[in-house]
Order: structure tokens, then sequence, then C-alpha cells
């Protein structure tokens, strides 16, 4: 499930541990080949995101597997020292332990006494300097283990005396702890006792209470009851009105919001229609004028025909300006409900003129509602806008796909990323982006990137049009 949730997301820092715990798992049913399939997957996605730590993780887990199988001792080796290395670069002093420790079991385990011995001093040095007697017990009977098969019997003797204090030290740690837990539990248990034996006293005591003062004592009683419950009932009452009255207002701000947007883009249809009717149609027809009097005019004046030239020039960029405003406030392909070809050639046009790459994965459902589609196109028209204008982007990658009855849109870019992501700090763009994406009941999020730039998600869910 978590494996899923960050595939979704993109995350490689969470796929790659989701495929060390799955690969552990397998370990621990001894299904050695399922685990060394997914400690690879992991191993790949830390080289890729460049996670030292992980990788590191990664290759004691593939050795200990190999080491575990029996039958093959030298590819364990090599990735134990492979973990080992990138422990020393990083002065993972935990990590060299562990590997010291391994590298030294598995040297015992193929006769190499002198390269166990090695690593076991190594493995001891750092060990007493964490301090971990459990792993320090473990040492001390490697070595004893690695001296008897040395032959030096005195040595052996030594580091299995030291293995058995060290032992009966955790004994006596665990003891120690134990009989405070127990003590502490005996304390527990006679207070307890004791406020028993006080609470049966005082019932006593209540029991032989004159009369009177019982049935006084329940008549306040009942009085206060009957006022709690009241100022309770009050309470609730007040509670539910404020959120009826919160839930409304929400709910109102909701059908504004809505209205505000719809009223937004008829607007800026309107005024695109009437941009390409309009003026388009007029421009052309001074376009096809202005041609019959240069025409005529060159042939009389010829001294005139750079001017003319010039004049046409700016009448043909005019025209095509015009035609980029009217286009920009409402898509053709939008107003026909092409929408993923109306995406394609909004990031297309957007990112051609700068230096940015881009990858598109346009997967959008072609029966979505028009006004998730329009919103949809929206949203993404300001995220890239924001790039552009802060983000200092080399690379942006915008995902879009349906996953059940959610639309997913996800926009990531390696720029300089967000430096604080409270809404209240937003620009106008974001909230801009909040408030359509919430108008149609949509989540919106924006995060800093696994390792640079930014991350904004966007999810909506889906309403079918039906044919």
């Amino acid at each position: 499930k978590s494996l899923d949730i960050f595939k979704d997301l993109n995350y490689k820092k969470g796929i790659a541990d989701c495929y060390n715990n799955i690969g552990t798992i397998y370990k621990s049913q001894s299904n050695f080949s399922k685990a060394l399939e997914y400690y690879r997957k992991s191993l790949e996605i830390n080289k890729l995101t460049g996670d030292k730590n992980g990788e590191s993780i990664n290759y004691n887990n593939i050795g200990i597997i190999y080491s575990e199988q029996g039958n093959r001792p030298e590819e364990a080796l090599e990735y134990f020292k492979k973990s080992l290395k990138i422990s020393e670069e990083l002065n993972d002093e935990q990590g060299m332990s562990v590997n010291y420790t391994n590298i030294s079991c598995l040297n015992k385990d193929m006769k190499n006494y002198r390269q166990a011995l090695e690593y076991g001093y190594k493995a001891l040095s750092i060990t007493k300097k964490l301090g971990t007697l459990d792993t320090k017990q473990l040492v001390y009977l490697d070595l004893s283990d690695i001296h008897d098969s040395l032959g030096n019997i005195k040595d052996a003797f030594k580091y299995y005396k030291l293995y058995s204090e060290t032992k009966d030290s955790i004994l006596n740690k665990e003891s120690h702890n134990k009989i405070a837990e127990m003590e502490v539990k005996y304390e527990t248990e006679k207070k307890e006792k004791e406020i028993e034996i006080q609470a049966l006293k005082i019932s006593e005591q209540n029991l032989k209470l004159d009369s009177n003062r019982m049935w006084t004592a329940i008549f306040v009683i009942c009085f206060l009851l009957i006022i709690a419950f009241g100022l309770i009932t009050f309470s609730n009452y007040r509670i539910k009105q404020q959120e009826r009255l919160k839930t409304e207002m929400l709910r109102q701000q909701k059908l504004r919001t809505n209205a505000i947007i719809t009223t937004q883009e008829e607007e800026r249809k309107r005024i695109a229609q009437d941009l390409h009717d309009s003026l388009g149609h007029k421009l052309t027809a001074v376009k096809i004028n202005f041609e019959k009097i240069k025409g005529n005019t060159v042939e009389n004046m010829p001294e005139m025909k750079t001017i003319f030239e010039q004049t046409s020039n700016i009448l043909d960029e005019t025209h095509k300006e015009l035609r980029s405003i009217s286009h920009q406030m409402m898509p053709k392909a939008l107003q026909e409900k092409e929408l993923a070809y109306a995406i394609s050639e909004l990031v297309e046009q957007t990112l051609a003129n700068s230096d940015i790459k881009y990858k598109l994965t346009n997967n959008i459902p072609n029966d979505i509602s028009e006004n998730i589609g329009i919103g949809l196109y929206r949203v993404l028209q300001e995220l890239l806008n924001n790039t552009l204008k802060h983000a200092k982007a080399s690379v942006i990658a915008v995902q879009i796909f349906k996953n059940k009855d959610v639309l997913i849109m996800i926009v990531e870019d390696d720029g300089i990323g967000i430096k604080k992501n409270d809404t209240k700090e937003w620009g106008i763009g974001l909230k801009n982006i909040a408030g359509r994406v919430n108008a149609l009941n949509g989540i919106f999020l924006i995060e800093t990137g696994p390792v640079k730039g930014t991350v904004a998600t966007v999810r909506i869910p889906i309403i079918i049009q039906k044919t």
C-alpha cells in the first residue's frame, strides 16, 4: 500500500525504502531470490538519486543474503566491502561496526582467520567507542572462536571470559531493570490498595450520614444536573448552529467562486470572440485595402515602396498578435472540447521560446465535464507561468492521468524550490490555483521536490459526462 502511494507521487526515496523493506520480509521467510530482487530494485533507485546511506544498507543486505545461502561467500564479501567503503566515506561508525563484524564472521567461516582477526579487532574498537553491549558481546565471542581456530588458547580464553562478563553485565542490567519495574508495579498496586481502603472508609462514613443531608445532597445534585444538562444542550445547539453557519458560508463562498470563475471564462470567451470576429476581420479588410493602395501608389511613387512594406509588415504582426491574444484567452481546441490537444498545445507554446526542456505525459480522458477541463487548463497555465517567472528551472515534467474516479495532474521542476509552504505566504497566482481547485471539490498541494525543485499536485474528482 505504501509503495503504491509513493509510485503515484513519484517519490523515489519512498519507493526505494519500500523495496528494501519488502526484501527484508522475504529474507525473514527464507525466500532469498525474492529478497535479492527487491534489494536490487532499491539499490538501483538509491544509485539514481545519490542516496549513499541507502546504497550502503542495500549492499549490506545483499551480502547477508549471499552469506546465509552458504555457497556464495566471495560474493557476500564483495558486497560487505562495498557497504563498508560507503560507511567509511560517510564516517558512519554504526555502519562501519556492522560491516567489520560481518566481514570478520564471513572470513572466519571461509577459514581466512588472519583477515577475520583484523576486521574483528576493528569492529571491537568501534563497538567500545559506541558502547553497545549487545554488539560487543558478539564481537568478543567471534574473536574467541577465531583465536581458538588459530590455536591461540590463551587469547581464546581471554575473549571468551570478556564475552561471559559482558553477557553477565547485560543480564544484570536486564535484571536490575526488571527489579525496578517490579518495584514500581508493587508500589503502584500498594497505592491503589490504600486508595481502595480509603474509599471504603469514606463510603462507610457516607452511609452513616443523616438522611436529611443525603436528600439535600440528592436535591442539589439533581438541580446541578438539570442546569448542566441545559447548558450542554444549549452549548450543543450553538455549536451545531455555528457549524451550519460555517458550512453555509463555505457553500456560499464556493458558489461565489464558481460564479466568478464562470463569469471570467464567459468574459474571456466573449472578448476572444470579439477580437477574432470583429477586430480580426477589420484588420483583414484594412490589409486588403492597403495592398490595393500600395500597388497603385508604388507604381507612381517608387520612393514610397520601403514605407509601404514596413507598414504592411506592421499590419501582419498586429494581426498575428491579435490572434495570439485571442487564442490565449480561449484556445479554439478548448472551445471544441479537445482538452488533450489544448493541453499539449499550451505546454508547447508556453515553453517553446524558453531554455526549459519539458516532458508531457498526457493521458486525459475525453469524457470529463467542461468546467473541469477549463479549470485544469487554467491551473496548468498558471503553474507553467510561475515556473517561467520564478523557478529558474532547466527541466519541467507534466503528468496528467486518471486514477479510478480522480483526475491527477503533477507538475514537477528542478528549480530553486519554494522557501515557505505556508498558504498565508502564497501569492495571487497560487491562491487563484487553490481557489479554482477548491471550486471543483479538488485538492491542491505544492511542496519541495525529493531532491530539489518543486512538485505541484492537483487531484480533482471526475464527473463523467453521460452521452
